[in-house]
């Protein structure tokens, strides 16, 4: 990357930008590079799992969470702000059966990047600002979806270095997050992965470069973890860089990227896909990237992202594994050829698309993202070999710019997305079901939001992402649990 495509990169990709960044006449070339790398980590998702000590442990632990955790509890109609040892009455707050929960805890957190359940109880993971080129990893809980509780704010494991959590499991010793992160304040990234028992204090797994990338010449993040029948799968990609004649430092080739894992705390990384080479400023990381992962019927595993076609452009990609160490891309289409560009809803896999999440219920696999970063796209395949593209246009998302993430529910799947970028922010989240993945509804949006992920726990819906107004400030919002066969209830009338 040149100096002229440099500055051109930092202008004009969102920031995710610090409180209050450089001046553009202080970069440099390092702290740019570095910036432009940070910034495409952001742009970027939750299953239960087995029984685990984490749900053996009784409901109170969290009395014990430490003097630095603050929580806003709703009881009644107030609500109290508890701080170590004192309590005070805040405001009285009143309802409607969708809310924003958990304000005041999260307020100085940029996003909230996934979620995961373990029964009621709820655990989200993200990411604030340490100093203004490393970020610090967040992890919230709360026991019934509207009080929550930040853990571990001082623990070395989320402070120390860089650290993105971008997904978070049951398994393991109790919880597994995984990301990016780095050791120092001027190392580049590369997968990542933190164990908890409850969530209170955190482990970095040992980071063995040849599973993990040393941070120079191989660098990445992992996007999605899920607790199987084979053990703890964790998906994402590995970037390849070099030095060139001058000693600066060039990317070379992006490489979606599967580890494994017996326990959480012992990887392998078991698969690369092939490389896509890093020819314009127009690619990003995790562009190039396996992003989610889910177990189905009998074992399988599927995994959905972006990898380039022979063009250049992005391409919805499923990869499937019968053991997490094998993986094969799958390319059948009932709609279609692979590549044919014909109207949308008509193929599955077409250039300009890309896959961000994936679920397995009872009517089979349903993947979800964007197409060109303007339109919402839905996939459905009753076996994750075959996949149909769901015609988007003539349902609920004709003013939605990606669909983030998808849950199933007891009869069908919930998905979220946001309005298409207008002005760099994101107008709304949108939240839709679905009895079957084939056809969708619209039951609720939320104004001045973007989603990031959404998950069902034993009692409530809850989606984690954020707020758009000058800066991003993550947010969790929850809404009842519901069968989605049953008609859809009436959304909010508008404020005045």
């Amino acid at each position: 990357m040149n100096d002229s495509q440099m500055l051109e990169t930092l202008a004009t990709t969102d920031a995710y930008a610090p409180h209050e960044p450089l001046p553009a006449s202080t970069w440099t070339r390092d702290t740019a590079l570095a910036e432009i790398e940070r910034r495409a980590i952001m742009q970027t998702e939750k299953r239960p799992a087995p029984q685990t000590p984490l749900r053996r442990r009784a409901s109170g632990w969290l009395v014990a969470a430490g003097a630095a955790i603050a929580v806003f509890v709703l009881i009644g109609g107030s609500l109290w702000l508890v701080s170590g040892t004192r309590t005070d009455v805040v405001e009285e707050q009143t309802v409607d059966p969708w809310q924003r929960v958990g304000e005041s805890v999260m307020e100085h957190a940029v996003g909230m990047f996934d979620m995961t359940a373990v029964g009621s109880r709820l655990f989200a993971v993200g990411f604030d600002w340490g100093r203004w080129d490393r970020e610090n990893g967040v992890v919230m809980t709360s026991e019934n979806g509207v009080s929550w509780v930040r853990l571990a704010e001082d623990d070395p494991a989320l402070t120390l270095g860089a650290v993105l959590m971008h997904a978070v499991t049951e398994g393991g010793p109790g919880l597994v997050a995984v990301g990016a992160g780095c050791e120092t304040a001027e190392c580049a990234v590369h997968p990542t992965v933190w164990t908890s028992v409850d969530g209170t204090s955190w482990t970095r797994t040992p980071e063995d470069p040849a599973i993990f990338g040393d941070g120079t010449t191989q660098r990445g993040a992992m996007y999605g973890v899920a607790d199987t029948s084979h053990g703890l799968v964790a998906v994402g990609s590995i970037w390849y860089w070099t030095v060139d004649d001058e000693g600066i430092e060039v990317p070379v080739s992006i490489h979606p990227a599967a580890w494994i894992s017996d326990d959480g705390i012992t990887w392998e990384r078991t698969w690369e896909g092939t490389g896509s080479v890093f020819d314009s400023v127009d690619i990003f990381y995790d562009d190039i990237a396996m992003r989610s992962v889910v177990e189905g019927p009998d074992g399988l595993l599927v995994a959905v992202g972006t990898t380039l076609d022979e063009n250049g452009e992005d391409i919805a990609t499923v990869w499937t594994s019968i053991d997490g160490h094998h993986w094969e891309r799958v390319w059948k289409s009932v709609n279609g050829p692979q590549r044919e560009r014909i109207e949308p809803g008509t193929t599955a896999f077409i250039p300009g698309t890309e896959m961000l999440d994936v679920a397995w219920g009872e009517r089979g696999f349903v993947a979800v993202g964007s197409e060109d970063g303007t339109d919402a796209a839905i996939w459905q395949s009753p076996d994750g070999a075959t996949w149909t593209r769901i015609d988007t246009a003539t349902q609920s998302f004709d003013d939605i710019g990606s669909l983030d993430s998808v849950a199933a529910l007891d009869a069908g799947y919930i998905t979220v997305g946001s309005r298409a970028w207008i002005n760099g922010n994101r107008g709304a989240v949108t939240v839709c079901t679905s009895p079957d993945g084939l056809t969708w509804d619209r039951i609720h949006s939320i104004t001045g939001a973007y989603a990031s992920g959404v998950v069902v726990s034993d009692d409530r819906i809850a989606i984690s992402g954020g707020t758009r107004d000058g800066r991003s400030v993550a947010a969790v919002w929850t809404g009842p649990r519901f069968d989605p066969e049953a008609p859809p209830p009436e959304p909010p009338m508008p404020e005045n």
